[in-house]
């Protein structure tokens, strides 16, 4: 049987407020939490990452690919990015493939954008 409801748990109440920060960046809602609850910053940050654990093994948060080209707004050479995430775009690749295909989809609209450019000229 599973442990009753502690109100004046710090630990209950801050992962409960944590399942209505889903689009919060994760530094505003250890702030956020600090402030609310008054606990330290490492506490904040247990506690964000077991919430994200948590959520992982329930499945609720989804594992998204995409191929980067850019780091630090400076070209490399494409690599394949992985996150967790709790909220998806409708338009984000749940596979590696999909992540592939919507990236050589974007090269190619750009590479006729060029060409339409060039006869322009």
């Amino acid at each position: 049987m599973a442990r009753q409801k502690n109100p004046n748990s710090v630990r209950q109440r801050a992962l409960q407020y944590l399942g209505t920060q889903t689009t919060v960046k994760r530094e505003v809602v250890i702030d956020r939490l600090m402030e609310r609850f008054t606990i330290g910053q490492p506490y904040a940050a247990t506690l964000y990452a077991q919430y994200r654990t948590n959520r992982k093994e329930n499945g609720t948060m989804i594992k998204v690919h995409s191929v980067r080209d850019t780091k630090n707004g400076m070209p490399v050479e494409p690599y394949l990015k992985i996150e967790n995430v709790l909220q998806a775009n409708p338009d984000t690749a749940l596979s590696e493939v999909e992540a592939v295909y919507l990236y050589l989809d974007e090269l190619n609209t750009k590479a006729l954008a060029v060409i339409s450019m060039l006869k322009s000229l």
